[in-house]
């Protein structure tokens, strides 16, 4: 793919996630085929996670098991695997760095 082009979000993504791939993509340039790959999981995970919470949110903190007994809603840790899943995904891409220019994913392999 032409450094130049930016690829389009993947069908199936949520308005936000799509938006947020295809700025990540403008932003990085150069997004080679793999890096594509894990920014499309990251967005996956995104709305994974957005949909947890909202579950959350209608269904509450808590939930009573066949006991009665309080038990954490189970959508918390589909929200906190999916939440540790984008933030893995993005130190992959090379995301978290402390300056305004773009990581090099590949200097430390040198």
């Amino acid at each position: 793919m032409p450094a130049n082009k930016v690829p389009k979000p993947p069908s199936g993504l949520s308005k936000k996630s799509a938006a947020f791939f295809q700025q990540f993509c403008e932003d990085y340039d150069g997004v080679d085929d793999a890096a594509r790959e894990v920014l499309e999981r990251v967005c996956v995970q995104m709305d994974r996670a957005a949909a947890a919470a909202d579950g959350i949110k209608k269904q509450g903190l808590l939930t009573k098991d066949r006991f009665g007994i309080d038990r954490a809603n189970p959508l918390c840790g589909v929200e906190r695997m999916a939440t540790l899943a984008i933030t893995n995904g993005l130190k992959a891409l090379g995301a978290f760095k402390g300056d305004d220019t773009p990581p090099d994913r590949y200097a430390r392999l040198v």
